[in-house]
């Protein structure tokens, strides 16, 4: 794997100066941690069907406003009067995502959704077995066509004492992503593709293998170097969030990704990672 690693690094910082040239673009992913309503523990007490308390959703919008991606990917919305509530109150605040949209399963409690100051080319949510489904959006971007295949995979948890961790479900999903982002791949050479959301199993845990027999993910680091984007309430730290790259034919060109806020500043049990283009 190593061998692999250093020629994508180098691939990809040897494309700098070369195609890094006119905008750039600033391209998030963020699980918001519940933004829907829900069973919660709030204010020393438990209430039922709750929404999120309205000093998270504040602290979310500063970083949001603070950070102003040009395209926002978004986890665990409830529905899609969460996403459009979002984008109406950062509207009133200055920051304006003209496109959005939200996509999820009718038997999932969170779906996917997207906020944008460009117009994608195309928005398709694809169905598969994957828990949440696969949001894949097309954007020319700086001359150059992208799709990106937005994910929030299966979780740890569950119930099936046959299955810990979910570990089968989970490799299953796995595969079925892998798969189907290499036959897109392979009918589409011109696009530069890029998978992106919350994964759900650690970056360097074997059940990504199949993924990482195609696909890489891109580096991404908080200023003091730190690169674990989820922090459980248990203490566990990791690295569950994030871009992946084709590691055969890396062509993106000026790539940076970074991990914000500091963990003690997050309104998420999740960091946002950012990637500029």
């Amino acid at each position: 794997m190593i061998p692999r690693l250093i020629l994508f690094l180098s691939l990809f910082f040897l494309t700098i100066g070369v195609e890094g040239f006119g905008k750039t673009w600033k391209v998030a992913t963020w699980n918001l941690q519940n933004y829907l309503v829900q069973n919660r523990y709030e204010d020393g007490q438990f209430r039922f069907s709750y929404p999120m308390p309205e000093d998270r959703k504040r602290r979310i919008r500063m970083l949001i406003l603070w950070e102003q991606p040009d395209i926002l990917f978004l986890q665990e919305l409830g529905n899609e009067a969460f996403l459009l509530e979002l984008q109406m109150d950062l509207k009133a605040e200055g920051l304006e995502y003209p496109f959005f949209q939200f996509s999820g399963k009718p038997d999932s409690r969170s779906g996917l959704g997207f906020l944008s100051r460009t117009a994608p080319l195309e928005c398709i949510f694809h169905n598969l077995s994957l828990k949440r489904g696969l949001q894949e959006l097309r954007f020319e971007l700086s001359d150059s066509q992208y799709r990106f295949f937005h994910v929030h995979l299966k979780s740890q948890y569950t119930d099936n004492p046959d299955d810990p961790k979910s570990s089968l479900v989970r490799e299953q999903e796995i595969i079925e992503l892998g798969s189907f982002v290499r036959s897109v791949c392979s009918a589409d050479e011109s696009s530069r593709m890029i998978i992106t959301g919350d994964f759900n199993t650690p970056f360097d845990d074997p059940l990504l293998i199949s993924l990482r027999d195609y696909f890489l993910p891109i580096p991404s680091f908080d200023q003091n170097g730190n690169p674990n984007t989820y922090f459980h309430k248990s203490g566990s730290k990791e690295i569950l969030d994030g871009f992946w790259v084709p590691s055969v034919s890396v062509s993106l060109s000026n790539t940076a990704s970074r991990v914000l806020p500091s963990p003690d500043s997050c309104p998420s049990d999740h960091r946002m990672v950012v990637l500029q283009i």
